[in-house]
């Protein structure tokens, strides 16, 4: 759908109503084929920010908020400094109610965008609300501080507004749905439909009545009718949901900020998503695969690995027990008894970097240092080949003297902690691990023998040279499958790689049946991987989670 660059942004006002709630679902419904996007009740953004597509249309009846979004397309910078002087010098509420009162018509565009961000920043939880006269009406929010700018968000914005040539109306939105055509997405946030007569949906002097609900039905049945496709959210009341009759509907459960009482805030209000196309097979499994990804694949077993710790602390359970007769009341105390134990033991000492949560392995060659002067230091302790000057120094520079001196705590038992401590660093490794103790199970259960880390080379004699092995080799019904599986709960570098990886795999294995399992709540929370995930899945039928894998096998079988 997008091929242009992404730029990091976020709507640079607070709005009521925004739609950040409900873009991992929208993200899910929007077609692959969208060309551009219409926006006729833009507000904070959030929906044409999400997907960035050039030459997209924005408009809003709310002539302070275009304003805004204009003077941050062509004067970013001039705005930055006038918002800061009034976020940093000006900011009370007397400089509110004075801003607040201003004729908006005696302003200029730039301080009256400026005017626009610091009420909507510093008032009464984002409102944007005006009285029949159309005078701005919205109470000081009690804020001793407010922020109402980030300079990078600014700037980034106005480069993405010109760089993707988004054009920008203050204009009635039967006149803005006008410019649709076919490949373009209307994307429509009215004013909502009320729930009760205390409903808060009126931003303007305007209101949005029900005729008016009526007349952008109407319009919207004429678009589809040209084949245009549309979304529509508003409340889900029967009134809207009798309108909209002929279309899909999504009912959804948001939470809404305008309450002062924050327990009022959970689950305020069922709205609705609304559409007229249908989606075809590839997203309503593309859809699937993001809805069933799970959070997490931990069993509780999987924070300690106790077998490995038991191991390594039977291992050296001697030389810890040596240690305790470092047990000092003083430094000159403590060296006298490092005297002592070097004469006894100089072997022991060789577990002394383990006290400071340092695993010494060949490979590191000794533990290498700067020393008080700051001069290179390297003592080889696999290989005993230390000093007992080196012991002392070791053990005063690197702190371990505090286990020593004036410590009642049994030297093994700290130690054993260490271990539970350095244990973690080996966490995210056994993340991949357990996916692939989830895949055995399914396979097993399935009925299905498996390879672990067979090679493609193995398998086809002469036909690729490729000599990476996969996670799983099985073959079922005269087909051959190679598997490779992984679980995401963070972002990073790593995704984005493997999804580059997975890509050239499925060119270089020129048919060969390859698979993919991946899971976890990256992919599930995080819109930005959801995107970079269906550029593969729209390459490949065998991207699955778990679930997903499973489902696919029991219907092969």
């Amino acid at each position: 759908m997008n091929k242009w660059k992404k730029y990091n942004i976020t709507p640079f006002v607070k709005w009521v109503g925004g739609k950040r709630q409900l873009l991992h679902k929208l993200n899910l419904i929007v077609p692959s084929d969208v060309n551009r996007i219409i926006e006729p009740f833009v507000g904070g953004g959030s929906f044409f920010i999400n997907f960035q597509l050039k030459n997209s249309i924005i408009s809003d009846t709310n002539r302070e908020l275009i304003t805004s979004y204009l003077v941050i397309k062509n004067n970013p910078q001039k705005l930055i400094k006038l918002l800061d002087e009034y976020q940093n010098n000006l900011h009370s509420k007397d400089f509110y109610l004075k801003l607040r009162t201003l004729n908006v018509d005696d302003l200029d565009d730039l301080h009256l965008a400026a005017r626009f961000i610091y009420l909507n920043k510093a008032g009464f939880n984002g409102i944007y609300r005006v009285n029949s006269k159309g005078e701005f009406n919205v109470p000081y929010g009690k804020k001793d501080e407010v922020n109402l700018y980030n300079e990078e968000n600014i700037m980034n914005f106005s480069k993405f507004l010109n760089e993707f040539d988004i054009e920008i109306y203050n204009k009635d939105y039967r006149e803005i749905i006008k410019k649709a055509k076919k490949g373009d997405l209307v994307f429509l946030d009215p004013p909502y439909d009320k729930i009760n007569k205390n409903s808060f949906v009126s931003y303007n002097k305007d209101s949005f009545e029900r005729s008016e609900q009526i007349n952008l039905a109407n319009e919207l049945k004429k678009l589809d009718k040209k084949g245009i496709k549309f979304i529509l959210t508003n409340h889900s009341t029967d009134f809207i949901m009798n309108e909209y009759e002929a279309f899909d509907k999504i009912k959804v459960i948001v939470n809404r900020f305008v309450s002062p009482d924050s327990t009022k805030r959970v689950n305020a209000a069922e709205e609705v998503i609304i559409k007229n196309f249908k989606m075809d097979d590839m997203d309503e499994r593309f859809k699937e695969l993001i809805n069933t990804m799970k959070e997490t694949n931990r069993s509780i077993d999987y924070f300690v690995d106790w077998y490995k710790i038991n191991n390594y602390a039977n291992d050296v359970r001697a030389d810890m027990n040596d240690f305790n007769l470092l047990k000092s009341i003083s430094q000159k105390d403590l060296n006298k008894n490092i005297e002592m134990l070097f004469k006894r033991n100089k072997k022991c000492f060789a577990s002394l970097p383990l006290l400071i949560a340092k695993r010494i392995t060949q490979k590191d060659k000794g533990l290498s240092f700067l020393d008080l002067n700051g001069a290179l230091k390297k003592i080889d302790f696999l290989n005993f080949e230390y000093s007992l000057e080196d012991i002392k120094q070791f053990i005063l520079e690197s702190g371990a003297y505090n286990l020593f001196i004036n410590n009642l705590t049994n030297i093994s038992d700290c130690y054993y902690g260490i271990e539970i401590g350095m244990d973690t660093n080996a966490r995210k490794n056994r993340s991949g691990i357990s996916n692939e103790g989830f895949v055995s199970k399914i396979l097993e259960k399935n009925n299905i023998k498996f390879e672990k880390q067979k090679s493609v080379k193995n398998v086809y004699k002469n036909d690729l040279n490729m000599i990476k092995k996969f996670d799983f080799y099985f073959n079922l019904n005269g087909e051959e499958y190679f598997v490779e599986t992984n679980f995401f709960s963070t972002g990073g570098s790593k995704p984005d790689a493997m999804i580059g990886e997975y890509k050239n795999l499925l060119s270089e294995l020129d048919g060969k049946n390859f698979i993919l399992i991946t899971d976890g709540s990256l992919w599930k929370n995080n819109l930005s991987y959801q995107r970079t995930l269906k550029t593969l899945f729209d390459k490949s039928e065998r991207v699955f989670n778990l679930y997903t894998f499973e489902k696919w096998l029991q219907n092969k079988n």
